[in-house]
């Protein structure tokens, strides 16, 4: 009964008030990009494409600032919360991993992130800044200045959806 591209691996009963969003108590997300001149046909619908030269080392620096937990406003896209609402954890999370690693063929990397929640568009909007550091459009102090700006305009553009995976769900 389900599509071709959904498998259920294991199934087990959970609780009467599990919430498969509300229950979960961190998510683990990766983003593949290649960066080679062309990308190949069977490879555009699970990988961005950003062709170029990237130095993922200085990449892997400016990802380090995010663990811990932050205000990640400047990596929220609009919609994300309702802005009205007082309390609560607003767009505070913390992250408890997050690296930036070349891919084996070196055509390209992956970005991971491990945390106790996502706000809307918030792996995708890393991974746009994290671009214009690894071409070298920013540096590793600008991109302290965008966590910190807790604005979304000062953050870089939003990466493509093609390349953005859910990992798992840790309940």
């Amino acid at each position: 009964m389900l599509p071709d591209d959904i498998r259920v691996l294991r199934l087990e009963e959970a609780a009467a008030d599990f919430h498969a969003r509300f229950s979960a108590r961190s998510k683990s997300y990766l983003y593949s990009v290649i960066t080679s001149p062309l990308i190949l046909p069977t490879k555009r619908l699970y990988h961005t494409h950003f062709p170029g030269n990237f130095d993922v080392a200085l990449m892997n620096d400016a990802i380090s600032l995010l663990i811990g937990e932050h205000d990640f406003s400047s990596f929220e896209a609009a919609g994300s919360r309702d802005l009205k609402i007082i309390g609560g954890r607003g767009a505070v999370r913390e992250i408890y991993s997050a690296r930036v690693s070349p891919s084996a063929d070196e055509q390209g990397f992956s970005v991971s992130v491990h945390g106790n929640g996502f706000l809307r568009h918030m792996v995708r909007n890393i991974v746009g800044s994290l671009v214009d550091v690894g071409i070298a459009k920013i540096t590793i102090d600008n991109f302290a200045e965008i966590l910190y700006a807790r604005k979304r305009s000062a953050a870089g553009a939003t990466a493509p959806a093609c390349g953005l995976f859910l990992q798992k769900v840790f309940y």
